[in-house]
């Protein structure tokens, strides 16, 4: 019967059976296995449990993770029928309000979660990103430094989505304020300490990023690196001379590794450049 098709319907078919094949396997690569079983296990305890906020709550998030949006909501819905406080169903909710661009109603609902709830920081940090896309940047600022002041364990995500917001704000010079409180708590991160060395470089204050960077080099092992940085920012700001000079530290210090780390493409990469700025003399 095959052979009978004419070359175009030939080319049709496969290309339609080519089409079926992918759709099922994207089915596969995209199934969650592990959290439909979880899915089964909470619908049979809510078969027992039929007025428990908490199992609905859980199976809604379920859904959430799988991405049924509307399946997710609807238990939400339940849980908060059962138990209209109860926090990880309003901040349930209220993600998926985020989700649906209906973020008056999502900041609405979480102002719902209680102070003493266990999911004050995630509504917080909900909070802040909801107000972010509203333009309410001030609302933001404050939600964002809310959640800092109350968090013993923070990412530096949160120092550097508001510095964001400062920055657009109120200028670099108040961002790197910001910034250096998050430093101050987390040390050591290089996110941080790159958007500072950033924010003092737009702020006109490289003098101090020069300062930072030297504060780098005594503690880093990959001092060429800190020292290519160094003579790149002053080479940007038109100080040759001191540029040349700090990228031949560099080069000398990149020399001077094992010849197994020299060969590395990222060693290799940083002794080129540093060849380039003394190239410039």
């Amino acid at each position: 019967m095959f052979s009978q098709l004419t070359k175009t319907h030939k080319i049709r078919l496969i290309g339609l059976i080519i089409l079926v094949l992918s759709l099922t396997l994207e089915d596969k690569v995209f199934a969650h296995p592990d959290i439909e079983e979880r899915i089964t296990q909470i619908n049979a305890r809510i078969a027992i449990h039929e007025n428990s906020a908490d199992l609905f709550s859980q199976r809604a998030s379920l859904y959430f993770e799988h991405n049924e949006l509307r399946k997710a909501e609807s238990d939400f819905n339940t849980a908060l029928k059962i138990n209209p406080s109860y926090s990880h169903a309003i901040y349930g909710k209220a993600r998926i309000l985020d989700k649906q661009d209906n973020l008056e109603e999502a900041l609405n609902l979480l102002d719902r979660v209680s102070s003493k709830s266990a999911y004050q920081q995630q509504s917080l940090l909900l909070r802040a990103r909801i107000l972010a896309k509203l333009k309410r940047i001030e609302e933001s600022i404050l939600a964002y430094s809310q959640l800092i002041n109350i968090s013993s364990e923070i990412s530096p995500s949160i120092f550097l989505e508001r510095s964001a917001l400062i920055e657009s704000s109120a200028g670099p010079s108040q961002a790197l304020i910001g910034i250096n409180e998050g430093i101050e708590k987390l040390p050591n991160v290089p996110a941080l300490v790159q958007k500072a060395l950033e924010l003092e470089e737009r702020s006109g204050q490289v003098d101090k990023a020069i300062i930072r960077i030297d504060q780098q080099i005594l503690s880093a092992q990959a001092k060429d690196e800190c020292y290519l940085r160094k003579a790149q920012l002053l080479m940007r700001h038109n100080r040759k001379v001191e540029a040349i000079a700090v990228a031949k530290l560099g080069l000398e210090f990149n020399k001077s590794l094992p010849q197994a780390v020299q060969n590395l493409p990222a060693v290799r990469k940083i002794r080129e450049e540093l060849g380039k700025i003394c190239c410039e003399g």
